[in-house]
């Protein structure tokens, strides 16, 4: 299995809790399989996110938008 932790940073989920926190996001295989506060997870490969915004979630948020007047509903 292929993980990758993503640390140190802000994230914001665009869900229905609009949750906002500083913690961390582990994925595997490409996909979120948890997320959190505190002390992460150990993963062989690690990105320090360096305090830097994360927003899972802002593409599926965007394809239904309008793009050049056009709208995708």
């Amino acid at each position: 299995m292929n993980q990758t932790l993503i640390k140190n940073i802000n994230i914001w989920t665009m869900d229905e809790r609009d949750s906002r926190f500083f913690g961390w996001i582990l994925l595997e295989n490409g996909k979120i399989t948890s997320m959190g506060e505190g002390e992460a997870p150990d993963c062989e490969s690690v990105i320090d996110g360096e305090g830097g915004v994360l927003t899972p979630g802002l593409i599926d948020i965007l394809a239904h938008r309008s793009v050049r007047g056009r709208s995708w509903l």
